[in-house]
Order: C-alpha cells, then sequence, then structure tokens
C-alpha cells in the first residue's frame, strides 16, 4: 500500500496512521488488521517522535505546520542549551561541546515506560558531548500535560521536555517559552540526518521549535486465504484499499479488524484522511464534529 506522509511534530505527535512525537527545550538558555496470518505490507503513514528543548526565543505568529504532533523542552535557570546533534555514521559530527551543560539535563517525558532506552543514551551522549539526562517519567498524560504548563510559571521549568506539536505547540511558542532549534535542522540536514521535507512539519512561521526522536511505521496485515477465495489483489493505492472493503463487505465478510486497543485510534484516522481529508482537518480546527456525518 502506498505510505502518505504526513508527519506531526515536537515532542510526542500521533499521526495517521504512524507516530511523531518531538522534544523541545525552555525559554531560559537551559540546559491492524483484515484477517488472520498472511503477508504484510507497510500501510499508511509513517510517523515520528520527536524531542524539544526550551529557550527565551521570541514568540512567532502565524499558523503551524504539518499535522498534530509532540514535543519537548523547557530550560531550568543557569543551565546550558545544550548539544548539536552528531553527524551520520562516516559523517563528521557537529560540535556539540562548545556550550556545555552546567550538568545533567532534567528530561521529562509522557513515555514513563521507556526509562530504560532513554538512559541508555547517556553513557554514548557522555562520552562525545559531556551531557547526560535525569529521567522523570509520567504515565498519565493530564498530569504530565498540567506539570509541564505549570511549570513554566515557577522557577522549576524542565531543561528538556516531550510535547505535543500543532495548537499545543504554538502556545508554547507564542508565550516565548521554547528554545528554537533550527540550527540543529539545518546541520542535521547538512550531515544528511533527516530526510527532505520533514522539517516543515517541526516549523512554526518559518522555523523550528522542537527535533525528531522516534519513527514507527504502522503497518496492516492481510489474509492471503480470504485474498486468494475471493480474487482479490493487495492494494496499492487508497481507492483499491476501498474497492477490496466494498468486496468482502458485499460477501459478509468484515474487511477490517483491529486488534490493538491502545491505538485504536490510528486507523479511525486513517480511514478518515483517506475517505475525507477536509472532515479530519476539521477535527483539528473544530470546523468538524465527531457527530458529523463524515
Amino acid at each position: 500500500m502506498r505510505r502518505s506522509k504526513r508527519w506531526a511534530a515536537v515532542l510526542v505527535a500521533v499521526l495517521v496512521p504512524a507516530m511523531l512525537a518531538a522534544a523541545c527545550s525552555s525559554g531560559d538558555n537551559g540546559s491492524q488488521s483484515s484477517g488472520n496470518a498472511g503477508s504484510s505490507s507497510p500501510a499508511g503513514d509513517t510517523g515520528q517522535t520527536s524531542a524539544a528543548a526550551s529557550t527565551s526565543a521570541s514568540g512567532a505568529g502565524g499558523s503551524s505546520s504539518g499535522a498534530s504532533g509532540s514535543s519537548a523542552g523547557s530550560g531550568a535557570p543557569g543551565s546550558s542549551s545544550g548539544a548539536g546533534p552528531s553527524g551520520p555514521a562516516g559523517g563528521q559530527p557537529v560540535d556539540c561541546t562548545s556550550d556545555p551543560a552546567d550538568g545533567p539535563l532534567q528530561f521529562y517525558t509522557d513515555k514513563a515506560a521507556w526509562q530504560p532506552d532513554f538512559e541508555s543514551m547517556n553513557e554514548k551522549s557522555k562520552a562525545d558531548c559531556n551531557l547526560e539526562i535525569t529521567f522523570t517519567g509520567y504515565s498519565d498524560p493530564a498530569q504530565y500535560d498540567a506539570f509541564i504548563k505549570q511549570g513554566f510559571q515557577t522557577d522549576q521549568k524542565p531543561t528538556l521536555f516531550t510535547w505535543h506539536t500543532g495548537d499545543q505547540l504554538k502556545a508554547l511558542v507564542d508565550q516565548g517559552l521554547i528554545a528554537e532549534t533550527t540550527d540543529l535542522w539545518n546541520a542535521a540536514e547538512a550531515n544528511g540526518d533527516v530526510p527532505e521535507g520533514l522539517k516543515d512539519n517541526y516549523t512554526y512561521n518559518g522555523k523550528q521549535y522542537c527535533v525528531p526522536l522516534n519513527v514507527a511505521y504502522w503497518v496492516m496485515y492481510y489474509n492471503k486465504k480470504i485474498f486468494a477465495d475471493n480474487n482479490l489483489q493487495v492494494p496499492k493505492t487508497w481507492d483499491d484499499l476501498i474497492s477490496v472493503a466494498d468486496t468482502l463487505v458485499s460477501k459478509g465478510i468484515t474487511p477490517f479488524h483491529q486488534m490493538n486497543i491502545i491505538f485504536e485510534f490510528v486507523w479511525f484516522q486513517a480511514l478518515l484522511v483517506g475517505s475525507d481529508p477536509d472532515a479530519y482537518q476539521g477535527l483539528e480546527t473544530g470546523d468538524t464534529k465527531y457527530t458529523d456525518q463524515p
């Protein structure tokens, strides 16, 4: 199936049907499937996760670009704003020691279960850039969002945190709370670390305020026996997919079956954006209601 590249940004972003997250820093110069077993095909969108840092960058006006996502970032008073990215394998790494941090970066995220993975990067980061993180993870998204927003009203702003793109990122940028990461993106593009066009989804009013953290692919499995019994071909386009689904429905066969109870919203998003992009966009702007016909 053709991949539709809809990227989300900053901190933790969930896109259709992929996941994107970003990380930000604060403004203190501080540191599913159809049928049973069968062969799989990459279905739908790719997504990403990213991290951001907050700084004292001035707020920017304008509309945000790209799909909704998440980002992280906040800077504790007196800490450094961190280091640049390393180059690709075999490439020239960016000098990330010219602006050293005063100590470990306080890193906050709503991905508490990822703690071992984040902390495993400390050894490499410490050796290359003399940077390491102190991890604080939240499991409750509502508590986490409240903590980050309240933290900006105190002297205990997180140095680095994960957040959401779209309007949630815009709100922090407009208040001048998030650090700009444009230089990091320019270096990453020059090194070949990121694909062309990815930056657009981390851009607000012409500037970037977070960095990618993770790229995830959502896949759809199809039942080879059901396809063979009904003389169906593996769909390569959205229209092909709908045609296959209509054929199965006409024969009393349920075309889609979601087995993942955590990310079931992904296929709702995928089906809606494929069948009615305007309605999908309207959910973000408020022009579409969940009770509307689409």
